[in-house]
């Protein structure tokens, strides 16, 4: 079929059972069969809020500026108008990349549709997308505007937080199976949005157009004959590709800092998932455990584009305000006002993007425009095995008084590849050289005692301090006086492009 798994989302989630309390409220009485938001009015005023459990940790809560057009604080819902008549609600939803819907509807009479996300963050990230790009569909480019404000139904909310999607993961499926008929066999609990069956797998995703149909499919087809003996469970969205998803939605797993994770349906407490990688002054460079192998092979972008770089911007400035996870590699082309981050983890790369287009990333009071690089699935081997190791890309120099400045510090270290900052600690007698490159950083430290002034000070890596968790509640950078729009380039911009000026 040419789709990969992870689009649909191999990685299903919760027992196809836990949702049965969920979809019985769902399906009491006054259920019709028809639009499920509409069958959930009547049976969800029954519950209170405290049914559901602590809405956040309270520990901690992260507030977001708004930005111009920006929704009200509980609109989850988009409209989009100027609809041809022949598209279909699949055709709508194509467009939608940042985050999970709950409900989609079309009205071809009135030629526009309803989007309602699980969360307000991926609405506004979808609103702004549109009109960034005014995207077109037929000959016709669309309008955007903002539903009306409402809450995710109670019942969904409850299934939501148990790991119900839109979509429906159906497994050992075989021969006797077919798109055309497991469109019909599943719209018995709703309309279908999307059946997408991977032969070579064995497998096939159902997309609804609400959540509440998959709750039904996925606790009904169990006692189903014809699927009582294939696995049926939720598969991730494919409208949330690149997930954004705003602090208090669902439950904190760690009163530590939270981020935005690649998954819209839960936090990931671990914004830089290899953690220190090394204690601030160094340590033993064996000792040292590194990166975990599970990240630096996972696939995935790691390279985050910036753009609308004032002129007087130094390498530096943009590593001060990059955080959330530590770097490969950072390449700035001053001629060209851009820059491409590569991180070491892919979910750092996706929450440091979802922060810097939420919240903003302003340099030199200039707010950067933020997307996404040529995609690159894996680390080259030599980083792999350098970053195992424990390296990272700051060279820690101990018993540095007496032996070099920051002068003589940059200009020795240079040899061995690209500086972007250098620190002397006079109270601590040490200095840190920070290298745009990882590959820089291991030639230095494998290297540099070969020179007789540096043959008795101690060399090892120190903490890469973009993996210091964002600044809270506020734009990276912590200036706001940069333009209030979000800046979001969603195309793939391909370094060797950006250096021809394509």
């Amino acid at each position: 079929m040419g789709v990969s798994a992870d689009i649909y989302g191999a990685g299903y989630a919760a027992n196809s059972m836990m949702m049965m309390s969920a979809y019985s409220q769902m399906s009491g009485a006054g259920y019709t069969g028809a639009d499920p938001s509409m069958a959930m009015a009547a049976p969800f005023q029954q519950y209170t809020a405290t049914a559901f459990g602590t809405p956040y940790n309270t520990s901690f809560q992260v507030s977001f500026p708004p930005a111009r057009n920006a929704a009200p604080a509980a609109v989850r819902t988009v409209y989009v108008g100027n609809v041809p008549a022949e598209v279909t609600i699949h055709d709508v939803l194509d467009l939608v990349q940042t985050g999970n819907v709950e409900s989609a509807r079309l009205l071809p009479e009135k030629n526009c549709a309803f989007i309602s996300f699980v969360d307000p963050a991926s609405a506004a990230a979808f609103h702004q997308r549109i009109v960034n790009k005014k995207p077109r569909l037929g000959d016709q480019e669309l309008k955007v505007g903002w539903g009306k404000a409402s809450p995710v139904p109670p019942a969904v909310l409850q299934a939501v937080q148990q790991g119900a999607t839109r979509n429906v993961f159906v497994g050992s499926v075989d021969d006797t199976l077919n798109e055309e008929q497991m469109r019909s066999d599943f719209s018995a609990f709703g309309t279908v949005e999307d059946v997408k069956i991977m032969r070579e797998k064995s497998i096939a995703f159902v997309h609804f157009t609400h959540i509440a149909s998959a709750v039904k499919a996925v606790t009904a087809l169990p006692l189903d004959p014809r699927y009582s003996q294939r696995r049926v469970n939720y598969g991730k969205d494919r409208c949330a590709k690149f997930s954004v998803t705003s602090p208090g939605s669902f439950p904190f797993t760690s009163p530590s800092y939270t981020a935005y994770g690649p998954s819209s349906m839960a936090f990931s407490p671990k914004f830089d998932r290899q953690g220190n990688v090394t204690g601030s002054g160094g340590g033993s460079k064996l000792g040292n455990p590194g990166v975990p192998m599970s990240i630096l092979t996972s696939e995935g972008n790691r390279t985050v584009y910036l753009g609308n770089i004032a002129p007087d911007t130094q390498c530096e400035d943009l590593c001060n305000v990059i955080r959330g996870g530590i770097l490969s590699n950072i390449r700035y082309l001053p001629p060209k006002h851009i820059a491409f981050v590569t991180f070491v983890d892919p979910e750092a790369a996706i929450n440091f993007y979802n922060i810097a287009l939420t919240q903003g990333c302003v340099v030199k009071s200039r707010r950067l425009k933020i997307g996404w690089g040529q995609n690159a699935h894996t680390l080259p081997a030599g980083v792999i095995q350098a970053l195992s190791n424990g390296a990272t890309r700051n060279v820690y120099i101990g018993g540095v008084e007496g032996v070099a400045d920051v002068d003589k510090l940059r200009q020795d270290f240079s040899e061995f590849g690209e500086v972007e900052m250098v620190n002397i600690l006079k109270e601590k007698n040490c200095g840190f050289v920070n290298f745009t490159n990882v590959l820089s950083a291991v030639k230095a430290v494998e290297n540099i005692q070969r020179r007789p002034e540096y043959a008795f000070v101690k060399i090892n890596y120190g903490k890469d301090r973009c993996g210091n968790p964002p600044r809270e509640g506020r734009s990276q950078g912590g200036d706001q006086s940069g333009s209030n729009d979000n800046m979001a380039i969603d195309t793939a911009i391909s370094e060797d492009d950006a250096i021809l000026g394509i």
